[in-house]
């Protein structure tokens, strides 16, 4: 079994307001990623979980209590929630993520993180309840970066070759961290989704 653990507890401060409840072909930026998700028992770790009470029933939200923002601290508070042992995670704002690549990241052996075109994309990640020790020293150690993470757990990469059958130009892993970001998104998937 497998808990997919979706992401969105930052602050969205390069977006300049809240990115996750912008419009994005006609729904909400955070729930094309929970539509992805929708065969998977998938929880997420939320600062505010009022601002997505919508989503109860199709998610399970779990609030991630540190006073900071990190995205560390969402991935301990989703392997401290987890229900499996195996929990894939996902960030809250890549609109096009497709629901075959989800099912191919669930597919993988812990610890893994996803490497396109070399360049390692550390949210998209699957982890294990077993790892939950060295995340737990990895945050008290202040550390943050989540690249030097997966350099202490020794997570395999995952190359995109992987995942090339179901998303050709790899456009799952399109983060979205500006406005300028969200309307090269729409106009690459042709302003529909």
């Amino acid at each position: 079994m497998t808990t997919i653990c979706i992401l969105a507890g930052g602050r969205s401060s390069r977006f300049k307001e809240d990115k996750l409840t912008c419009p994005f072909a006609g729904r909400m930026l955070v729930e094309h990623v929970v539509d992805a998700t929708a065969c998977f028992n998938t929880m997420m770790v939320v600062k505010y979980p009022d601002k997505f009470r919508h989503l109860r029933g199709r998610v399970e939200l779990v609030f991630e209590s540190f006073s900071g923002y990190s995205p560390v601290y969402g991935i301990l508070t989703g392997l401290r929630n987890a229900p499996t042992d195996k929990v894939v995670f996902l960030p809250a704002d890549a609109p096009l993520l497709r629901r075959e690549v989800v099912k191919v990241l669930a597919t993988q052996h812990p610890p893994a993180v996803v490497v396109v075109g070399g360049k390692l994309q550390p949210l998209f990640t699957v982890l294990s309840k077993f790892n939950l020790p060295e995340v737990e020293r990895f945050v008290k150690s202040g550390k943050h970066r989540l690249s030097t993470l997966h350099r202490h757990l020794r997570s395999k990469p995952v190359y995109f070759e992987f995942f090339s059958v179901f998303d050709v130009g790899c456009v799952s892993f399109t983060n979205v961290n500006t406005k300028e970001d969200l309307l090269r998104v729409w106009r690459g998937c042709g302003g529909v989704h």
